[in-house]
This record gives C-alpha cells, sequence and structure tokens, in this order.
C-alpha cells in the first residue's frame, strides 16, 4: 500500500467537516483509450470497461494528437458509464484533436477494505507529538466506505473547539485496524489546515 504524504483540503473550526480519503494500492492499472473528446470537461472512451469508481485519480498518459493531456496528472474522474469517463476540471477545447486509439487512462487500484474492522486517525502538532484529537470509527468520526475504497472524515461543528484545536497546520497519520493486525495508509508527515471561524455570534 501506498506510503504518501497527504495533503487534505481544510477543516474551519466551527464548521461540519466530510473528507473522503481514497485509499490506494502500489498496484498500477491501464485502460486503453479509444477517443477523447474536445470538450469541457473532457471526454474519455476507453477500449473496454475501466472499472474506475467515481472520484477516483488518474493521469493520461502517451495520447497522440491531443498531447497536452499527457502532462495532466492525478486529475478526478466522474464515471460516465462502464467505458466513459469526465476528467473533472480539465478542458480539452484549445487542444489538437486525439488520434483514435491512442493513449491510456493511468491510475493506482484502489485497496480492498472489505477484511478491516475500524480506522483510528491523530491529529498532531509535530509529527511524533502527543495527539490534539483522535478520531475513531467507534465514535462515528471516520467511516470505512469499502464500495468507494474510502475512509471518510465526519466532523460535527464543534467537535474541533471542543478538542482545543485551534487554526493552524497538523500532521495526522491513519491507521485501518483488521483482525489480526494494522495497516498504516499515509505517511506520518501528512498534513491538513484548520481555518478560524468565520461567524463566531449564535
Amino acid at each position: 500500500m501506498s506510503m504518501n504524504k497527504l495533503k487534505l483540503p481544510s477543516m474551519r473550526l466551527g464548521a461540519s467537516a466530510d473528507i473522503q480519503i481514497r485509499i490506494e494500492t502500489d498496484e498500477i492499472v491501464f485502460a486503453l483509450i479509444a477517443s477523447i473528446s474536445r470538450s469541457a470537461p473532457t471526454r474519455i472512451a476507453t477500449q473496454s470497461a475501466h472499472g474506475l469508481l467515481d472520484g477516483w485519480r488518474v493521469s493520461v498518459v502517451d495520447a497522440k494528437g491531443m498531447i497536452g493531456l499527457n502532462g495532466i496528472t492525478s486529475v478526478e474522474v466522474s464515471v460516465v458509464d462502464a467505458s466513459a469517463v469526465d476528467l473533472r476540471g480539465v478542458s480539452s477545447l484549445g487542444f489538437s484533436a486525439h488520434t483514435a486509439g491512442s493513449g491510456a487512462l493511468k491510475w493506482y487500484a484502489p485497496k480492498d477494505l472489505s477484511d478491516y474492522t475500524g480506522a483510528r486517525m491523530d491529529l498532531k502538532r509535530a509529527v511524533g507529538g502527543d495527539a490534539v484529537l483522535s478520531l475513531h470509527t467507534d465514535d462515528g468520526t471516520l467511516e470505512i466506505d469499502a464500495a468507494a475504497s474510502s475512509v471518510w472524515i465526519r466532523l460535527s461543528p464543534t467537535a474541533l473547539s471542543n478538542a482545543g484545536v485551534t487554526a493552524r497546520d497538523y500532521y495526522f497519520d491513519i491507521e485501518l485496524i483488521r483482525p489480526d493486525g494494522v495497516d498504516a495508509i499515509c505517511a506520518a508527515t501528512s498534513t491538513v489546515t484548520v481555518l478560524p471561524e468565520i461567524t463566531t455570534s449564535t
């Protein structure tokens, strides 16, 4: 499993948080491209069923004609159907026409989470420091979504302030719990920014 340094979307004091963390393996998967439309967002049809999950991150490699897409990496997809996806936020209107049948989509395969019984996450001010806030599937602040190969952070509007969390950058690590052990899913240097509360009146 990849032990990448993650950078999560920001969380804000006084606001609820629902953050999806997609869990990848080290296995690289390719799907050969049939065609790429000049559109916004860019639509890619694959030569056979791609098997991608909605929101998964992909790269385009070795596409001919529309070579500008080859420099775009780790972009989320919206699944259109079994053999087509849209690249979220990517326009190909200004690119040259794609050479049909060239190139491939490339991504890291999703992690099978079906054997995991729980997850835990510690928020820290320094790598290796004491936890300022601990999240766990037992209290509902973390949720394992096996169908989407994801772990969700679920925080109420008061969860951060009640734990004494202030606006700043924090480090975190996440572990998945199985009956016979524990697996870390990201580097301990992974970070998330907590932003100050905007409205404090009641």
